[in-house]
């Protein structure tokens, strides 16, 4: 029989607080799946989409406020629908009031600073709509007007379908607060109709889910497809520096190449190739013209002296200084070049 010592046995499991951590970890993860699917890179460019719609959406609230508010003045109380109106422009504003701020400074802060301000803001504005089936719903007596908050409501959420398209997170923030504030509303009134019409307020919200997924399918194609344009412009621009810095290196590296086809290379002088081209030209120019060419010729007398006793270094100093003062002698027209060694030639054109 043998004896184990507890501390050295390895437990399959991990501790009950690990497992637990580890699980809310999971369960996080998935409802972010859920709630942000859309890709990173395109965040900034959903959230100024929808930036731009929920501000339409904002210049119409006071109209429809104003509309809801009249057909439902003569059997709902008062103070209650003015409570609820006066809430609904208020989202109006803030709306307003967010656009601007980010339409200003969109580039100071992050995604995740913006997602969560428009977050809260659709969150409190789906919570103040919703709320008309509390503040303003009609008494049992007015089963037509009842119905017609329901269809209110119902409205509003196909229209945020719409104007909260391209971030899922925006159309749950505000649709969800939105369909429980307003079934409860319908509920409390404790009616077999008012029920009936939660149940429908319901499946108007999970039906609304489906529209949505259209639309917001049609929102993050567009937008990707023009993210992926913007990227591909972007490297285009790129490639095209690239390749005129490289044309404007293949120019250079030709003329260079040119240059020295064309040059001696330690003085800088025409060249055999080149004198012998020029020379050329000038006989043919002085056929034509009735004029004279003159060449000459001539070498440096114990240059070979000058290398063996001062070094190669010295003899390419003397080569070069005999090219610079027989050069500022020559005439305008006339040409000074190297054959080779201590070998120079002068060609004059023109001559009468």
């Amino acid at each position: 029989m043998t004896c184990e010592d507890p501390s050295s046995r390895s437990f399959a499991t991990s501790p009950p607080d690990d497992r637990i951590r580890r699980g809310r970890g999971k369960i996080v993860r998935a409802v972010s799946r859920v709630v942000d699917h859309e890709e990173p890179e395109l965040v900034m460019e959903l959230l100024a989409q929808a930036n731009k719609l929920n501000m339409r959406s904002a210049v119409g609230t006071p109209a429809t406020v104003v509309m809801i508010v009249a057909t439902l003045w003569a059997a709902t109380p008062h103070l209650g629908l003015i409570a609820w109106g006066c809430g609904a422009i208020l989202v109006g504003v803030l709306h307003v009031s967010l656009h601007i701020h980010y339409r200003h400074r969109a580039d100071e802060r992050t995604p995740t600073f913006w997602r969560r301000r428009y977050t809260v803001a659709m969150g409190v504005g789906g919570a103040l709509w919703g709320s008309i089936s509390v503040l303003a719903l009609p008494g049992g007596d007015h089963e037509e007007y009842q119905a017609l908050v329901a269809l209110y409501l119902i409205a509003v959420m196909a229209a945020n379908s719409i104007f909260s398209s391209p971030l899922r997170r925006l159309f749950l923030a505000f649709q969800v607060p939105l369909a429980v504030v307003g079934v409860t509303g319908l509920i409390l009134a404790d009616t077999t109709f008012t029920g009936m019409l939660a149940v429908v307020v319901i499946f108007s919200l999970f039906f609304s889910f489906g529209l949505y997924d259209q639309s917001n399918s049609a929102a993050v194609a567009a937008v990707r497809l023009a993210h992926r344009n913007s990227a591909l412009l972007v490297e285009l621009r790129a490639e095209r520096v690239r390749i005129d810095e490289a044309n404007a290196e293949l120019r250079e590296a030709n003329t260079q190449l040119e240059h020295q086809a064309a040059h001696d290379s330690l003085t800088d002088l025409a060249n055999r190739q080149r004198f012998r081209a020029e020379l050329q030209s000038a006989l043919v120019d002085a056929r034509s013209s009735d004029s004279w060419v003159g060449v000459a010729f001539f070498d440096l007398d114990r240059f070979k002296l000058v290398n063996d006793s001062l070094g190669h270094l010295v003899g390419d100093q003397l080569l070069v200084a005999v090219a610079e003062r027989v050069g500022s002698v020559l005439g305008p027209g006339d040409l000074l070049g190297r054959l080779g060694g201590d070998e120079f030639t002068v060609l004059m054109p023109h001559l009468r």
